[in-house]
């Protein structure tokens, strides 16, 4: 896994845009035979809730071989999502 590769995504709850993407923060490398399956296990969050900022941490990936994990790798954001701005009432509005 390189530096900076794209690892997922996730929903983000509230936000100006419905998913931000999951960046891997570091290189991990292991070495393999061909016939080995090599799988990511990313956090298992349905969403996050906004504001995230890019480059924060957003949990870790799990680095599995054959079944047997054998690594991990920190995730960050990948961009900056902002709390979506609700349009408030006047006070002379509102219902109690």
């Amino acid at each position: 896994v390189q530096q900076g590769k794209v690892m997922g995504s996730i929903e983000i709850a509230g936000g100006t845009c419905g998913a931000v993407e999951l960046i891997s923060k570091s290189d991990f490398y292991y070495f393999t035979a061909l016939d080995e399956e090599i799988r990511v296990i990313l956090p298992q969050n349905e969403f996050v809730y906004a504001p995230v900022a890019r480059g924060q941490s957003a949990g870790i990936a799990h680095i599995s071989v054959g079944g047997k994990v054998v690594g991990h790798i920190d995730l960050i954001y990948g961009s900056t999502i902002e709390c979506q701005r609700q349009e408030q009432m006047p006070w002379w509005r509102r219902r109690w």
